[in-house]
């Protein structure tokens, strides 16, 4: 069906509506009469930001506003007036615009398309069309009023924005293949190192270099944990997580707890997080085993305070001086590869708690994490079973 049937279909079914109507009389004078009866309307159609285009039921224009003059880069309303709304689209679309009026008309409902208009000047403007019907004294359709906006800036921020998705994906892929591929390759050759290191130890080698192949090669096993857990930031979506549970989990993956004593007294608690709030407990324990030197004991628990939850991880060694304080979750900084409490707190920041230490030198380190009663989306943060 080419765009002149299509033309006439939709003349003849306005014709059809308005024999049964008996609003004949209506239709020469439809837009300009409601315009010149509400003052209101008149001043709203000039003001309006957004193009806006009055034509009669067959879709000849018979009035539009300054708005759609400067979209088009028209000078005088008369380059619209007694025109077809369709002319002023790209060829492709009329079609389209065609037949979505006449299943408005049909239906007597309004709707919101996208097409393409075309300038004076010969440029695709991408533009979203909102048609209405104009309605006379006895609610019968005499007419329409079609709102007209330029979408060019946001059809371009939606390009920007999936060209940018899209390049996010493949960076994505990439640090998923390489990331994980290099980190397998590079701890196996890490355990052929160790095994090398530990037989040397065995038949007498020089210990004191031996040492140090070990303590660098744990160096690196460390980066290379930490680059996979901060890979794993936001992957996971937050559930509610057993804290006793993932406390033993992260006990269990201590080597050697150097005979400390840990006092897990989470039990009844849940909080929203992810796998890897083990990862958190875990590299709190290390961070102890390897630096609390006097430490005997660990205890982890939690206080609700009223509105918020502290959940307090706690040793009795050696503490942290006040000059380490200041700069104790910053990248690099520390004993070690500096990498561990760093991760500890991005990993809080997702989550939307703090930390912070609050332990005093030669009695012991405690970091307290500040839990807020609920997170950014009105979910709550945690909740306590207390045991009978």
């Amino acid at each position: 069906m080419d765009l002149t049937t299509i033309k006439e279909e939709k003349v003849n079914r306005a014709d059809n509506i308005s024999k049964r109507t008996n609003t004949n009389a209506h239709e020469a004078k439809s837009a300009q009469k409601i315009i010149r009866k509400s003052a209101l309307f008149s001043a709203a159609v000039k003001m309006s930001l957004d193009g806006i285009i009055i034509g009669d039921l067959n879709g000849y224009i018979t009035d539009v506003n300054d708005a759609i003059l400067k979209m088009y880069g028209a000078a005088e309303k008369s380059e619209f007036e007694g025109k077809h709304v369709i002319d002023f689209l790209v060829e492709s679309d009329r079609e389209s615009a065609l037949r979505d009026s006449l299943d408005s008309l049909s239906s007597g409902q309004g709707r919101t398309s996208e097409y393409l208009a075309l300038s004076k000047s010969g440029e695709e403007v991408p533009i979203e069309v909102t048609t209405a019907f104009l309605r006379d004294e006895n609610g019968e359709n005499i007419g329409f009023v079609d709102i007209v906006r330029n979408i060019s800036n946001r059809k371009k921020n939606e390009e920007e924005l999936k060209k940018n998705n899209r390049k996010m994906e493949l960076m994505n892929e990439k640090l998923r293949v390489i990331g994980g591929l290099t980190r397998h390759d590079i701890l196996n050759k890490l355990q052929i190192i160790n095994s090398t290191v530990f037989l040397a130890k065995k038949s007498g080698g020089n210990t004191q270099a031996l040492e140090k192949i070990e303590n660098t090669s744990q160096q690196i096993r460390g980066i290379l944990e930490f680059s996979r857990d901060f890979e794993m930031l936001g992957a996971e979506e937050l559930k509610y997580i057993d804290v006793d549970w993932a406390l033993r989990e992260a006990v269990s993956l201590a080597s050697d707890l150097k005979g400390i004593r840990i006092l897990n007294e989470c039990s009844g608690l849940t909080v929203l997080a992810d796998s890897l709030l083990r990862e958190l407990f875990h590299n709190l324990i290390d961070n102890t085993l390897k630096y609390g030197e006097k430490t005997s004991q660990i205890r982890v628990s939690y206080e609700d305070t009223g509105g918020q939850l502290e959940l307090i991880f706690e040793d009795d060694g050696v503490g942290i001086s006040s000059e380490m304080k200041t700069k104790l979750f910053t990248r690099g900084f520390g004993k070690g590869t500096g990498l561990g409490l760093f991760l500890i707190k991005k990993i809080l920041e997702f989550y939307g708690w703090q930390v912070q230490e609050a332990g005093t030198e030669g009695k012991g380190a405690r970091f307290i994490i500040t839990i807020p009663q609920k997170n950014a989306d009105g979910k709550y943060n945690y909740h306590i079973e207390r045991p009978d």
